[in-house]
């Protein structure tokens, strides 16, 4: 998707008046992104709820009890360590 931004100052901000934005909505591979909503999926299919942490990583919480985990690498070692994956 690309659109036309037009810049209101061009000399203030260092744009041009017909700068396009080309940059790519979702930052994360598409087959990566299918991999982390599986395993919450199966995660939550155990009890748990996930949550994406804005600085990165992943929050699980399960009855009270809570892991973080720093990437979708330690999010699935940890699936497979309560059985979800």
């Amino acid at each position: 998707m690309s659109t036309t931004q037009k810049a209101q100052s061009p000399a203030a901000t260092e744009l041009s008046a017909n700068e396009t934005t080309d940059a790519p909505i979702v930052a994360q591979p598409l087959e990566e992104r299918k991999h982390e909503a599986t395993l919450m999926a199966k995660l939550a299919l155990r009890g748990h709820a996930v949550h994406r942490l804005v600085e990165g990583g992943y929050l699980v919480v399960f009855h009270g009890y809570v892991k973080r985990c720093a990437d979708l690498d330690a999010l699935e070692t940890f699936a497979v360590q309560v059985g979800a994956a």
